[in-house]
């Protein structure tokens, strides 16, 4: 099933511009990007709700309590994440007992983007000329164009919490805290001369990328 509203985002940035001594100016931003409506995938017949536990899950070394939801049919518990399923059962323990699973397609993701971001700048002076940039961000989503492997290398493709995406919000596939960048072009001193020794050694510049 297929229910689609008009994905967009917001876009927001506060700057701060700062000449210094020494040809430097400094910039420092924040950066912010929502998106709203995002394509995903929930599942369409969850478990009935019952018993509301926790199940613990480890990502990217954070332990995070995700909800879990419960249902006893014949005596057997059976849960959200599909520890235990429901195939097969009768009745079924689904919220609609008369399907089974079933994927809905739909523009009910969001993303969050924050960030500061730092800029430095040297003009080109005494044949000298760099830039350094860093950015400290943070990127979450919930499930937001979630395609599985194709995304994140491993994962599900409905979240764990389709009554409440909200719960399933958490850090994205291209979630990067720490960005830096350097980089540095160098104009080497020219020879006064219009000898064989100046036409072989003027003109030559040195740059360098610096990335981490």
């Amino acid at each position: 099933q297929y229910n689609a509203q008009q994905p967009h985002t917001l876009q927001y940035n506060l700057t701060l511009d700062r000449q210094l001594p020494g040809g430097l100016g400094l910039t420092v931003s924040y950066v912010g990007l929502r998106g709203i409506h995002l394509w995903t995938n929930r599942e369409g017949n969850p478990v009935k709700m019952g018993l509301n536990q926790t199940v613990n899950y480890t990502i990217n070394g954070v332990v995070t309590a995700v909800p879990e939801y419960s249902t006893t049919v014949n005596g057997q518990e059976y849960f959200s994440s599909g520890i235990v399923t429901c195939a097969n059962q009768i009745p079924s323990c689904r919220m609609n007992p008369n399907f089974d699973a079933m994927q809905f397609v739909q523009t009910s993701g969001d993303s969050y983007y924050n960030s500061m971001q730092v800029v430095l700048n040297k003009r080109l002076s005494h044949g000298l000329d760099l830039q350094s940039s860093y950015t400290y961000a943070q990127n979450l989503d919930t499930t937001a164009s979630n395609m599985d492997g194709n995304d994140c290398g491993s994962g599900g493709a409905t979240g764990f919490d389709p009554l409440n995406p909200q719960n399933d919000k958490g850090p994205s596939c291209s979630d990067v805290r720490h960005n830096w960048r350097f980089n540095l072009l160098y104009h080497a001193p020219n020879l006064k001369s219009n000898g064989f020794a100046a036409k072989l050694l003027n003109g030559w510049w040195m740059g360098n990328i610096v990335s981490a």
